[in-house]
Order: structure tokens, then C-alpha cells, then sequence
């Protein structure tokens, strides 16, 4: 019971000292998450809550140029005028320039050139594409820049900053991007504070700060709204290249070497001899196959940089696969079915079909395949006939 009671108090003590820290830091009044928000994330596991906490550490990090007159503003919201918006992780308004910071709270090893458009993220065996975060950012201070009309684009500074946990292996930048761990995040500031020579007025800060507030404490409608964006600006079909290596090979491992008359001839081979069927596979998309008569051009489907299906487009136009033939062919991988990508797929292939120039396209469908039914049908397939063990349908592309 004594140890019970010792260790209540404990949690106590340690909440409270979070919480008295969360408190003066003004970190929620300056646009930050709750406290509640803020306290779980040290006690799970999401990328949710790991970001949310590298944005609060990045923000205490930040609390030292306070005394120097710098404001700070978290987690803003701002759409432009063609309804597009942007999330900004954290702004410090300085009179040696306007700070933008990307954090990435990640762990292990950071691969990455400022060319890229993604960088890797190293755990072991395990390896994670995203975004390369100087982009990112460059998207942020180009909403930023057009707000003020380009008067504080030389006062502009971008600032990606990582976890400790974490080891920039190769990462590569240039001009006044700067990309540090969280612990050399105050150097390199001060830095850049020591070398700035064009200062901006009280009055410009002031309108810095007043117009920027107001993009804080965005409301759930505005925040649901951008998500909505960003989720469909995160899936996206892309052409099988020799640049796709262990992320897609896991893929094709994942999905069943035969299944309702599809085969995946990649399935339980090796690395290598996955590179060699993918450099068969790009052939193909300009070498007619002799057997279907027939160039076949293959996708893979991403969302968030994670591949979860591929589809594949017969490309040349004969008369079987006007007449009996399938036009297209996809499949999603065991582990993300069942969660609306099927359709997904199927819907960004016909665009690709569209944009090669057909204005109909049609599939066939074995009969126990009811999901795929499904998803046709969805994407406005209309039934033709029954043949054998399957069906035809016909998706008009308008």
C-alpha cells in the first residue's frame, strides 16, 4: 500500500512540474496544442503525438530569443486566395527577419538532398520516404511572402529541425536553409541573428504579428478542411521506375502470388531479381507482349509515400480488348485492404486512361471477386454480359 501511495505521489509531482512548465511557457496562447494534447504525447506512440511533441520542445528551444524581443506563433492555418491552404509548424518574428520552422520529430538515420523530393528516414531494416522538408517549408514562406506582397521577402529565414534521436547521415542544403538537430537549433540562430545586418522596424514587426495571429487557434471546420486537402494531395498513382526499391518490393511480397486469375510473379523472389522484373515491366510499356498482343503500362499507388497497390494499363488498341479484352487490372496489397483504396486506384487509373486518349475502357471481373465488383461499379462501370466465370462492364470516360 506504502509503495502504492509513493508512487501516486510521484506521477503527481511529475504531471505538475509538465504542467507549471506547459503554463509559463505561454506555449497555448501562442497557438499551441492543450496540455492534455501535449502530456499524452509523451505517454504514446503515434506520429501524431511524436509530432506534436517535437513542436513543443522546438517551441521551448525557441523561448530563449524572448528576451530578445522575438515572438512566437505555433500551429497556423493560412489559406490563399485560391482556397489552398498550409499548415506552419512554428514562426518566431524577430527584428533580424521572419523564422519558419518545419519540425520532424523522427529517429534514426536522415538521408536527403535539397534536390530530392523525398528523403529517406533509416531504422535498421525498416526505411520511410517523406517529403524532402525543405520543399516543404519553401511552400510555407511562399504563403507567408504573398501575404505581406513580397515586402519581407528578404527578412525570410527556413529552418528544418530534427529530433535529437535522430542522425543527419546525408543530408545536403544550400543558400539560407539551414537543417539541425533540436539541440544545435539555438546556434545556429544566433548565427544567423550575429550575420543580419537588415533590420526590421517596430512597426513592421507589429504588422507581422498582427497579421499572422490570426492564422492561430484555427478552428476544427478550417483544420478539417486543410486535412481534406492534404489527404488528397498525398495519394497519387506513379510510373514503375528502377528508382523503386525496398518499400515496392514489400509490396509485391504482400499481395498473393495467384489470386482470381491474377498472378504476381514477384512474389517470394529476391531483391535483385524484383530490379530484374521491373526493368521487364518498364519494357513492356513499349515492347508488345506476344502473347496478349498488347504494351501494358504498370502503377504503383501511394499514399503518404507508402505503396499499397499496384494497376496496370493495356495501352494498345486492338480488337480483342475492345471486345473481350480488360483494359485495366490492379490489386491492393493484404494488409491495406478493405480501407477504400481499390477504388482509389481505379479512379486514378481511368484519368490516366483519359489522358492517353480513350474514351471508354473495359473490364472484366471474375465473379468471386465481389470487392472488385464493387469498386467498378463505383467508378461507374455498367454491366455489359456474363462470360464463362465472369463479368464485362463499360466505364464511359467523359
Amino acid at each position: 500500500m506504502l509503495f502504492l501511495i509513493l508512487f501516486i505521489v510521484i506521477v503527481f509531482i511529475f504531471i505538475s512540474i509538465y504542467y507549471l512548465q506547459y503554463l509559463f511557457s505561454g506555449y497555448k496562447k501562442a497557438g499551441g496544442h492543450s496540455f492534455k494534447e501535449v502530456f499524452w504525447c509523451r505517454l504514446i506512440n503515434s506520429n501524431k503525438s511524436i509530432g506534436c511533441q517535437g513542436e513543443y520542445y522546438t517551441y521551448l528551444e525557441l523561448l530563449k530569443f524572448k528576451f530578445g524581443g522575438a515572438r512566437i506563433l505555433t500551429n497556423l492555418y493560412i489559406v490563399n486566395k485560391d482556397n489552398e491552404s498550409t499548415e506552419i509548424d512554428i514562426v518566431m518574428i524577430h527584428k533580424t527577419g521572419i523564422y519558419i520552422f518545419e519540425s520532424k520529430n523522427f529517429s534514426g538515420g536522415i538521408y536527403g538532398n535539397y534536390k530530392d523530393k523525398y528523403w529517406t528516414q533509416a531504422l535498421g531494416y525498416y526505411h520511410n520516404r517523406f517529403y524532402n522538408p525543405i520543399l516543404q517549408n519553401e511552400k510555407h514562406i511562399k504563403y507567408i511572402d504573398d501575404l505581406f506582397n513580397g515586402r519581407f521577402k528578404n527578412n525570410i529565414y527556413s529552418f528544418v529541425v530534427f529530433s535529437d534521436r535522430c542522425r543527419l547521415k546525408k543530408v545536403k542544403y544550400s543558400g539560407d536553409v539551414r537543417v539541425v538537430r533540436r539541440s544545435n537549433l539555438v546556434r545556429n540562430i544566433r548565427k544567423r541573428i550575429v550575420n543580419t545586418t537588415n533590420l526590421l522596424s517596430k512597426d513592421d514587426l507589429m504588422t507581422i504579428y498582427n497579421e499572422l495571429r490570426k492564422y492561430i487557434n484555427a478552428s476544427d471546420t478550417v483544420k478539417e478542411q486543410h486535412l481534406k486537402r492534404f489527404n488528397n494531395e498525398q495519394d497519387y498513382l506513379r510510373k514503375i521506375d528502377l528508382k523503386m526499391g525496398k518499400l515496392e518490393y514489400e509490396m509485391y511480397q504482400d499481395i498473393p502470388k495467384i489470386e482470381l486469375g491474377l498472378s504476381n510473379i514477384i512474389f517470394n523472389k529476391t531483391y535483385e531479381e524484383f530490379l530484374e522484373i521491373m526493368k521487364y515491366y518498364i519494357s513492356c510499356e513499349d515492347n508488345i507482349d506476344q502473347k496478349l498482343n498488347t504494351c501494358t503500362t504498370r502503377y504503383i499507388y501511394y499514399v503518404k509515400e507508402v505503396p499499397i497497390g499496384e494497376v496496370a494499363i493495356r495501352t494498345t488498341v486492338n480488337d480483342y480488348f475492345e471486345e473481350k479484352g480488360s483494359r485495366i487490372f490492379f490489386r491492393v496489397r493484404l494488409s491495406e485492404r478493405n480501407k477504400g483504396y481499390g477504388t482509389k486506384i481505379l479512379f486514378f487509373a481511368l484519368i490516366e486512361c483519359k489522358r492517353m486518349g480513350f474514351r471508354t475502357v473495359y473490364l472484366n471481373c471474375d465473379d468471386k471477386n465481389v470487392a472488385a465488383k464493387k469498386i467498378i461499379i463505383k467508378n461507374n462501370g455498367r454491366f455489359l454480359y456474363n462470360y464463362g466465370c465472369g463479368s464485362r462492364y463499360q466505364i464511359d470516360l467523359n
